[in-house]
């Protein structure tokens, strides 16, 4: 029996570059991957939730202190919770300060990701849109391999079960996933090609 191996996330330096090819260009689609992908990484939402987020739902998020996926935006339609950190705070702020430069309608209901394309008549992003664009920067970061938005929330994860000190850190992260069962979860306590190639090298291999 072989054993699986985690390997659809980014490492802290491949994270890093990522990120830094997206912040290294200028402009509005710049400026949208970057805060729209960090939200992405920074709450772990499912790119189809996180494209369906709204106006109202980061105000209210900001206010609250929680950043609710509601039940029709969230997958088998439970929804869920997420507890703001700065990090998410000022993605959200920043995605709404981006509608407004772009002069499009603040209203309650209008996406809160503006797509580049259909940017005129306030439509937001598909999680199409985000998987090319994804792409496009894995390709300009030089990572080697294309990621996808779900990488990101991978991403997210496998930190929180390397990194948490909490008693039972599967718990915090099934419930910042919005997993309903914590076998779901149970996959970033895989060994991760790191891992796995770092063992290699410690036995001289």
């Amino acid at each position: 029996m072989q054993v699986q191996v985690l390997k659809r996330f980014l490492t802290p330096a491949e994270e890093a570059k990522f990120f830094g090819a997206i912040k290294s260009r200028s402009g509005f689609t710049a400026q949208r991957d970057l805060h729209l992908l960090r939200l992405i990484r920074c709450c772990g939402g499912r790119v189809g939730a996180v494209c369906q987020l709204t106006v109202a739902d980061a105000r209210k998020a900001l206010v609250s202190g929680e950043l609710s996926f509601r039940d029709e935006i969230s997958k088998g339609g439970r929804g869920y919770d997420v507890p703001l950190t700065n990090a998410i705070r000022d993605e959200l702020k920043a995605l709404i300060s981006l509608r407004r430069d772009a002069e499009l309608s603040q209203a309650p209901d209008r996406p809160l990701v503006i797509s580049r394309t259909r940017a005129k008549g306030g439509e937001g992003m598909t999680p199409r849109g985000v998987q090319l664009r994804c792409a496009y920067w894995s390709a300009i970061a030089g990572l080697g391999f294309t990621a996808s938005p779900h990488w990101l929330r991978h991403t997210l994860g496998q930190r929180l079960i390397e990194r948490s000190t909490a008693k039972e850190p599967l718990l915090h992260a099934a419930n910042v996933l919005g997993h309903r069962d914590i076998k779901t979860t149970m996959i970033y306590t895989l060994p991760t090609r790191e891992t796995v190639r770092m063992s290699l090298s410690e036995a001289g291999l």
